[in-house]
């Protein structure tokens, strides 16, 4: 029901008629339940930029899927940077002056195992699709195609009997990671088709990853889900996200597929110029 008089004629125009007719139903649907606007932009999944990325491909024996990390990569200042991350996330300690695999041991004698590795000589990631339109000074510019990502870190596996954490993750009473947990921080650095570095996203986990053993599978088959939060010098902060796998097969070879999300999210400041995705508010019932 409209809430002022308006003269409709044969010769009323489709167009008005469509018209008086949203207006009358934004009206009354607004009468009947009022509109919940509130909601930071953040969790409307709203992203001004995502990157989706993956490596799908069979590695000979010898060539990965982990190996260790470049010594012109495994530098201290890098080492620095992971090692005081997990110290303070995780309570976990590490000496920034060994280059090499370290073990740490909990207060009940439990190990974690800290590796620098980088994905093997074969399993360069590969970039599917990049989406920066809502970045005005990147829309149109970004390579859409013969992109890479180049990816090595500092892992750390958690043994088979659990590993107990602190930091800020595990606080003063501390939190048993289980067998099969990593914990993360590492960098892809992406190339152009020239092989011109583009950017660099450091990614580190912010809550612990996990890799487990498939009882079913065939083949020896290790399953990964991975969340972490990353840092691009382009795109700002983001998360991203993983599932994958590795397949042992008979003849040393490793098959590798993996998928990742990347995400960074909308601004605020930028958010009016995009429609509010607003829900109507609903009571209880």
């Amino acid at each position: 029901m409209l809430n002022h008089p308006m003269l409709i004629t044969p010769h009323t125009s489709f167009a008005v008629l469509a018209l008086i007719a949203l207006s009358s139903h934004g009206a009354n649907a607004e009468e009947a339940s009022p509109r919940n606007c509130d909601t930071p932009w953040a969790n409307h999944g709203v992203s001004e930029a995502t990157i989706v990325y993956g490596a799908d491909e069979l590695i000979p024996p010898g060539e990965g899927p982990f190996l260790p990390m470049d010594e012109v990569r495994n530098t201290p200042a890098y080492r620095a940077l992971a090692f005081d991350f997990f110290e303070a996330r995780f309570g976990v300690a590490f000496d920034v002056n060994n280059p090499g695999i370290q073990i740490a041991v909990d207060a009940s004698g439990r190990v974690a195992e800290m590796q620098p590795i980088k994905f093997g000589l074969g399993s360069t990631h590969q970039v599917y699709a990049i989406d920066a339109q809502r970045i005005p000074r990147w829309r149109h510019r970004m390579p859409m195609t013969n992109v890479a990502l180049r990816d090595d870190g500092y892992f750390v596996f958690i043994g088979a009997d659990g590993f107990e954490v602190n930091g800020t993750y595990g606080g003063e009473a501390g939190v048993t990671l289980p067998a099969g947990t990593v914990v993360l921080l590492g960098e892809y650095r992406m190339f152009d088709e020239n092989d011109e570095l583009m950017d660099t996203l450091r990614y580190f986990s912010d809550q612990p990853a996990f890799a487990v053993v498939d009882p079913g599978a065939p083949l020896p088959t290790t399953l990964f889900t991975i969340t972490c939060k990353v840092q691009s010098e382009i795109f700002g902060e983001g998360q991203v996200g993983a599932l994958g796998q590795l397949v042992a097969l008979e003849d040393g070879s490793t098959d590798l597929d993996f998928r990742y999300t990347l995400r960074f999210p909308a601004r605020i400041r930028d958010s009016g110029l995009i429609r509010p995705r607003c829900k109507p508010a609903r009571a209880l019932e």
